[in-house]
């Protein structure tokens, strides 16, 4: 299917900061510096219902491992990186990989290490390029989710407690039972747990895998609905963006904080910083800069945030598209830049101690 090869791409585009020198400055807009935080391609499930007659035997790999649908959607978004970054583009990478142009950062999981691989093997074909990353416990810029902080789990107890939470329990209750008794789980699930059963029926759609005959498409879209709301749960509201995709934000800003300062000061700064991480950061980031739309974002999906100068001023464009059907956040009006740093302090965390 060609729609599972189509990333989704959601571009925060900072326009045009002015650069004073003794000399004119091009009218065309030039990009100083880019960030791209992408998802990891399709996967086989990280675990699957006890009824399901698709085990972990039924995948290639095992759980949890990249496929190969999931490496061609990486092929595909790497080419994207090399026309949009290379010389077909803005020009800001070299032919040959160099190591003060990019920087590619992935957690610690086969999945994005692999999606990682095979992104760079389309923007820089049969070129080695390094790839770090940080132990999942010790990783306080891509898996904040999963580090001990009391205050997230207070919002979510929180938002647990609520009477819009309650209701929606209570609303589906027995079509809970019902799923619970069906995939034979030991124990009783919350809305919240639906995703585990949904994620392993979706990976089985997208490989064309015979469903067992209670999911019905209503069923299956039901649990849908319900992992949506429950990422929605998780993820919408400032502080909770904060929390969990601040360090991110604090990186991204302060690295094009020094970009700035060394294009004013004739210094070529590091052109690209790619992440590969996973839904949850998409869904993070997102919420920290407030146009999270309550939906998980499929495979490959990329959020990329872009720094230019030129010299008509100075403006911020943000940008939601796919390249099929479009859905997400209309563009907004033009803002500064500088205002755009201003407008993301409350999105800001300041670590503690050093991010790696």
């Amino acid at each position: 299917m060609v729609g599972r090869l189509c990333p989704l791409v959601a571009i925060f585009v900072l326009e045009s900061f002015v650069v004073t020198t003794g000399q004119s400055v091009k009218d065309e807009r030039s990009l100083v510096q880019a960030h791209v935080l992408f998802r990891h391609g399709d996967r086989s499930p990280t675990e699957t219902f006890p009824n399901d007659v698709h085990q972990e035997s039924a995948w290639e790999q095992g759980f949890g491992f990249l496929s190969s649908i999931g490496i061609e959607q990486h092929h595909n978004l790497g080419e994207f990186f090399r026309k949009r970054y290379g010389k077909e583009g803005f020009g800001v990478l070299s032919e040959e990989f160099r190591r003060d142009e990019l920087f590619v950062r992935s957690t610690d999981t086969d999945r994005t290490l692999m999606s990682a691989e095979a992104n760079l093997d389309r923007l820089y074909p049969d070129q080695p390029v390094p790839i770090h990353t940080v132990r999942t416990g010790l990783d306080k810029l891509l898996r904040a989710f999963f580090l001990n902080c009391p205050r997230s789990d207070e919002l979510l107890e929180e938002a647990m407690n609520s009477a819009e939470f309650k209701q929606k329990e209570k609303e589906n209750e027995e079509f809970m039972a019902f799923v619970v008794e069906k995939a034979g789980w030991s124990e009783p699930h919350s809305i919240l747990d639906a995703w585990r059963t949904q994620d392993p029926l979706l990976c089985e759609k997208a490989h064309n895998m015979k469903w067992p005959a209670w999911v019905t498409p209503d069923v299956y879209k039901r649990l849908t609905e319900l992992t949506s709301y429950a990422s929605d749960i998780q993820f919408r509201g400032d502080e909770k963006g904060r929390l969990m995709a601040g360090l991110l934000v604090n990186h991204i800003v302060s690295n094009m904080t020094t970009a700035q300062q060394e294009v004013q000061e004739n210094k070529k700064p590091l052109r690209l910083i790619m992440y590969s991480a996973h839904d949850i950061d998409i869904s993070a980031l997102m919420s920290a800069l407030n146009i999270y739309n309550g939906l998980s974002p499929p495979y490959a999906s990329c959020v990329m945030a872009e720094l230019y100068r030129d010299n008509q001023g100075v403006s911020l464009r943000r940008v939601l598209r796919e390249h099929r059907a479009a859905r997400g956040a209309e563009p907004d009006a033009p803002s500064s830049a500088t205002r755009l740093i201003g407008r993301q302090e409350d999105s800001v965390v300041t670590p503690l101690h050093d991010v790696s």
